[in-house]
């Protein structure tokens, strides 16, 4: 009796461990165009039209063999951001930054999880939230300030099975910095 009860526990150990969402390889069946709001600071506002491509079939979030392409104008007045400005790179850069996927990519996509990274920083899935009719978890990132204290930098909602996030949030000395967020789908 005994060993059945440790077997049932190791097996449904199994079943929830395969359950729980991890960022793994992602499969394309087409390419996306997709909608962001991009806000690099309280004063501008950007709608980034992103286009999706993938050169393979299978592929690692942020891995080279997906591309990106921001085209960005300016909510108020719909002027396009010249191709290559500093606005079009930053929100490019943000959506495909490899530290950030690496620091992902053994997360597991739970709430309450907690994950200590490289250089100190901490990962902590604190809930789910839904943008552009996809769910997602929300994961707070802290790291090392001058003080060497632990501080939130980022907060970021990942869906795991989506190529890029759906919103990213950054914050210097405890405010909002900056932010782009998934709207829709094109």
């Amino acid at each position: 009796m005994k060993a059945f009860l440790i077997l049932v526990v190791l097996l449904s150990g199994l079943v929830s461990a395969q359950a729980t969402p991890k960022w793994r390889a992602l499969e394309y069946s087409q390419d996306q165009k997709l909608e962001y709001r991009y806000q690099p600071s309280a004063s501008q506002s950007f709608l980034a039209t992103v286009n999706i491509t993938s050169s393979q079939k299978k592929t690692w979030y942020g891995a080279a063999a997906l591309n990106l392409t921001a085209i960005l104008r300016q909510e108020k007045d719909a002027k396009l951001e010249p191709m290559g400005s500093f606005n079009t790179l930053l929100a490019q850069s943000f959506l495909t930054n490899e530290f950030i996927f690496m620091a992902f990519s053994n997360l597991e996509f739970r709430v309450g999880v907690k994950a200590d990274s490289m250089a100190q920083i901490k990962l902590t899935v604190t809930g789910t939230l839904e943008l552009a009719g996809r769910k997602g978890f929300v994961v707070e990132v802290e790291a090392p300030n001058s003080q060497g204290q632990r501080v939130l930098t980022s907060e970021f909602v990942i869906d795991p099975s989506f190529p890029i996030p759906l919103r990213i949030q950054t914050y210097q000395s405890g405010k909002l910095e900056q932010r782009i967020e998934l709207l829709k789908f094109l």
